[in-house]
C-alpha cells in the first residue's frame, strides 16, 4: 500500500512536469518512426549487408577512447557549477571541452580514412567505414552539445530538435528503397541534421579555448567516469563479438531486428537519463539531499520497468505478422520472442547513474565488476549447453541484465545510506563544536 501510494504521488508529480512530459513525448514519437524505417530496411536489404553495418558499429564503441574522460567530466561538473552559481567556472569548463572535442574529432576525420584507404577491405566494408567515420565525427560534437542542455528551457529546445529529426526521418525513409547504400545515406543525413540542429540551438554560444587547469580537472574527474562507461560499452559488445567470431555477418544480420527492437525500448531509459542526470547534479549543487534524489530515481525506475513491460506485451501481439512482411528475416522470429523478455530489463543501463552523480568511484567499479563477470561467465556457461550462437548471446544478456539491475539497486541503496550517514556525522560534529 505504501509503495502504491508513493507511486501515485510520483505519477501525479510527473504529469505536472510539462517539460519532462514533452521531452519524453518527443522521444516516444521516434518509436513508430523507427518501426517504419525498420520495415523498409528489412524489406529491401539483405541480412548479410546489414550484418556488415552491425559488425562495424560494434567498433564504434572503441573509438570513444579518444574522449579520455573530458566530456564525461564536463557532463558532471557543468550543471554542478551552475547549481553552485559558479558561472565563470562553468563557462571555462564548456570552452575547454569544446576545444578538446574539435581537436580529437579532426584527428579522427583525417587519420581513419587514410587507414581505410590502405586497408584490404571489400567494397561494401570500405564504403560503410567511410560513412561510419563521418558519423563518429558528428557524434563527438553532438555529445559535447548534449551535455550543455540542462534547464527546462533547454530541454524544451531539445524536445523540438527530436520532433524535427523524427519527422525528417519519416519523410526521408524512402531513400532506404535504394538498398544498402541508400540506408547509409539515410543514416548519415539523420546524424548530420541532428548535429546541425544541436549546434543552432546550443545553450552556450562560446568560442573554443583550452584552459589547462580546467582541462586537468575535467580529465581527473571525468577519467574514472569515462573508464567505467567505456568498459561498460566494451562489455555491451561482448555478445555481438561472440556472434561475429562464431557466426559472421549473416548471423549478425539476423540479429538486426532484435537490435532495433532493443534500441527502441532503450529510448525510455536513455531519454530519462539525459533529462535526470543534469537535474540531479544541479539539485546536489543546490541543496545536496541524497534521500530526495534516491526516492525520485527509484520511483521513476519502477514506472519505467512497468511501461516497458506493457510495451513488450503489446509488441508480442504483432510479432506473428513479422515473417509475412519480412520474409528475408524469417529465421529471426524465435530470437525476437526472446528479446521481448529482455526488453524491460534495458533499464539496467540507468543502474550506475547515481554513482556518477555522487562521484562514488567504488560503487562505479562494483557495477563494472558485476557486469563484466556476469556477462563473460554467462556466455561461457551457456555456450556449453546451447549450440545456437544467437540464443547464447540473448540468454547471456537476459541473465546478465537481470543480475546487474538487482545488484546495482542494492549497491545504490547502500551508497545512499553511507552518504546520509556521512552528512549526519558532519552535522553532529558541527553542532558539538
Amino acid at each position: 500500500m505504501i509503495i502504491t501510494k508513493n507511486l501515485d504521488v510520483v505519477i501525479k508529480k510527473l504529469i505536472g512536469q510539462k517539460t519532462l512530459i514533452r521531452f519524453l513525448t518527443s522521444s516516444f514519437v521516434a518509436l513508430p518512426i523507427s518501426i517504419v524505417t525498420g520495415f523498409l530496411t528489412f524489406r529491401n536489404i539483405d541480412p548479410f549487408l546489414m550484418g556488415i553495418w552491425a559488425s562495424l558499429s560494434v567498433f564504434e564503441t572503441y573509438a570513444n577512447v579518444m574522449r579520455f574522460g573530458v566530456i564525461n567530466g564536463m557532463n558532471r561538473e557543468l550543471p554542478l557549477a551552475f547549481g553552485k552559481n559558479e558561472i565563470d567556472k562553468a563557462y571555462r569548463f564548456a570552452q575547454t571541452t569544446l576545444a578538446y572535442t574539435l581537436i580529437i574529432s579532426t584527428v579522427l576525420l583525417i587519420a581513419v580514412p587514410i587507414y581505410i584507404w590502405y586497408a584490404d577491405l571489400r567494397i561494401e566494408y570500405r564504403i560503410a567505414s567511410y560513412f561510419l567515420v563521418i558519423k563518429l565525427f558528428l557524434s563527438f560534437y553532438s555529445s559535447y552539445l548534449t551535455g550543455t542542455f540542462r534547464s527546462s528551457k533547454h530541454f524544451d529546445q531539445l524536445s523540438n530538435i527530436q520532433f524535427i529529426t523524427s519527422f525528417s526521418r519519416l519523410i526521408l525513409c524512402p531513400v532506404i528503397l535504394f538498398g544498402f547504400y541508400g540506408f547509409l545515406v539515410y543514416d548519415l543525413f539523420y546524424n548530420l541534421l541532428s548535429t546541425i540542429l544541436f549546434h543552432y540551438n546550443r545553450p552556450l554560444k562560446i568560442k573554443p579555448k583550452i584552459y589547462f587547469t580546467e582541462l586537468k580537472n575535467l580529465a581527473s574527474i571525468g577519467l574514472p567516469i569515462f573508464i567505467v562507461s567505456y568498459v561498460i560499452g566494451i562489455i555491451d559488445t561482448l555478445p555481438r563479438l561472440y556472434i561475429i567470431f562464431k557466426g559472421g555477418e549473416y548471423l549478425m544480420g539476423l540479429l538486426a531486428p532484435v537490435g532495433i527492437l532493443l534500441n527502441i525500448m532503450s529510448m525510455i531509459p536513455t531519454a530519462l537519463t539525459t533529462y535526470l542526470y543534469p537535474k540531479f547534479l544541479f539539485s546536489i549543487g543546490n541543496e545536496n539531499n541524497p534521500i530526495k534524489v534516491w526516492k525520485h530515481f527509484f520511483n521513476i525506475l519502477i514506472i519505467s520497468f512497468g511501461a516497458l513491460s506493457i510495451l513488450s506485451l503489446i509488441s508480442s501481439l504483432f510479432l506473428n505478422y513479422f515473417v509475412e512482411f519480412f520474409p528475408k528475416y524469417e529465421n529471426s522470429k524465435p530470437y525476437l520472442y526472446i528479446s521481448l523478455f529482455l526488453s524491460p530489463l534495458v533499464i539496467y543501463k540507468m543502474g550506475y547513474m547515481l554513482t556518477t552523480v555522487f562521484k562514488q568511484y567504488k560503487f562505479m567499479f562494483f557495477y563494472v565488476l558485476i557486469y563484466g563477470l556476469t556477462q563473460v561467465s554467462s556466455i561461457l556457461i551457456i555456450s556449453q549447453f546451447e549450440t545456437d550462437v544467437l540464443k547464447v548471446s540473448l540468454y547471456s544478456q537476459l541473465g546478465t541484465n537481470s543480475i546487474v539491475l538487482i545488484g546495482s539497486m542494492i549497491a545504490n541503496k547502500k551508497m545512499i545510506n553511507e552518504l546520509v550517514r556521512v552528512q549526519r556525522d558532519a552535522n553532529t560534529g558541527k553542532i558539538s563544536e
